[in-house]
């Protein structure tokens, strides 16, 4: 008979294979591979696939570890939701396919996978009323990242033109600062979203704060 801790262990190797065959697919088939790690889709799906094979592999988990696959929890929602409701729309007469299979995975598939799996499987409830506002801090690291990266002589890819912006959002000098306060409210929401889901599905499920994942 299949537990339910069994079912919770495959779905997470699932998901370490959907992020994992994602960001290899996104990567290796451009003529500049490294270049691709350089986006925030990318580094938060690599996040994602780290974080949930430590989640397989270690039996116990740490409040930091814990804290760190929220994180992770958010970074791909976040992919999703902004590339879905933000960047899609744009993608129309650029050289770039957002059916392949690379883009369903890291995009939608994973992200959904990563939700779903927060929704059925959390029952720890340790998040704090102020954890939420930790998760600025990865996607403030690759702002402060695309900085740097583009300082070294880096660029990025919009379909075939070369840019010095990874998202419009961030193109502070064409489109002002006001899309991305915008994603930084989006964090916010998210995080305090998955804070109440954690709390709600905490008392629904009658368990106690043991620290489980």
């Amino acid at each position: 008979m299949i537990t339910n801790a069994r079912y919770e262990k495959i779905f997470k190797i699932l998901i370490i294979i959907t992020a994992t065959v994602g960001f290899l697919l996104s990567t290796f088939s451009y003529e500049s591979p490294l270049k691709q790690y350089a986006y925030f889709t990318i580094q938060s799906n690599i996040l994602v696939a780290v974080v949930y094979l430590t989640l397989v592999i270690k039996k116990d988990k740490s409040s930091l570890l814990l804290i760190i696959k929220n994180q992770a929890t958010l970074a791909i929602i976040l992919t999703g939701l902004v590339y879905n409701l933000m960047l899609r729309p744009y993608l129309d007469g650029i050289d770039y396919n957002p059916n392949s299979l690379s883009d369903l995975l890291v995009h939608t598939i994973t992200p959904i996978l990563v939700l779903t799996d927060f929704i059925v499987f959390t029952k720890n409830g340790l998040m704090t009323i102020f954890e939420p506002l930790y998760y600025l801090i990865f996607p403030l690291i690759y702002w402060i990242f695309t900085i740097v990266y583009i300082a070294l002589g880096g660029n990025f890819n919009f379909g075939t033109e070369e840019s010095n912006y990874p998202y419009f959002f961030l193109n502070f000098e064409k489109f002002g600062i006001g899309y991305f306060f915008l994603v930084l409210v989006f964090i916010i929401i998210i995080g305090y979203l998955l804070f109440f889901a954690n709390k709600t599905i905490l008392k629904k499920r009658g368990e106690t704060k043991n620290g489980n994942i």
